[in-house]
């Protein structure tokens, strides 16, 4: 029953109270339980979600305005600074893999000796405004270097009104940049992986 509605439900229908979560049955039987989330919107503690974790991290990462507004400063900046350099970086309104990894490996370190442990990971890499990482957002053919987020919330529109279908070229930037996303999140899962391993603790 948790759902997330913005703006009617600005901080959600959260998960009701009678039900148990994973985190508190593993927390109960002795387990260290810690959790980063990149989906800070779906994921923040007032959803009910964090109960049973011991740490809970929901960091929301630091924008310039909001991109669904039409008159803001990255707006104009964004259009100066494309002239010279890729600016997708503009897009992105959550935590990269990276970033996740980053604040887990720290989490991992404070892992109790000899015990059991549930570290949960959200990662929304391969999610809008797709928007991968260099070199992953050319790793793939068919980008389209000034396609913005703007624009793919406006194709989303035209799309969903039924007043346009994406064109060849839309359909494969925007297949190219969600397959960059994966590839990615897979490279940053590689390196959780060698973090594990090399603690002892895969």
């Amino acid at each position: 029953g948790a759902f997330y509605a913005p703006p009617a439900n600005p901080y959600g229908r959260p998960l009701s109270s009678r039900y148990i979560t994973l985190a508190e049955v593993l927390r109960s039987n002795g387990y260290w339980t810690a959790a980063e989330v990149a989906n800070f919107g779906k994921l923040q503690p007032s959803m009910g979600l964090a109960k049973g974790f011991a740490e809970y991290d929901w960091p929301q990462a630091i924008n310039l305005a909001d991109a669904g507004q039409p008159f803001y400063l990255r707006r104009g900046a964004r259009r100066i600074w494309e002239l010279a350099a890729n600016t997708a970086d503009f897009d992105r309104i959550k935590l990269q893999a990276a970033d996740i990894n980053q604040r887990a490996f720290a989490l991992l370190d404070q892992v109790p000796n000899s015990s059991h442990f549930f570290l949960f990971l959200n990662y929304m890499d391969a999610h809008t405004p797709y928007a991968p990482a260099p070199p992953f957002n050319t790793r793939f053919p068919g980008r389209l270097p000034h396609f913005t987020d703007v624009d793919r919330m406006s194709l989303e529109d035209g799309v969903n009104k039924r007043k346009r279908h994406p064109s060849e070229a839309e359909k494969a930037h925007l297949i190219s940049q969600y397959d960059g996303g994966i590839a990615y999140l897979d490279s940053e899962l590689g390196k959780l992986l060698t973090r594990l391993r090399d603690l002892g603790l895969y």
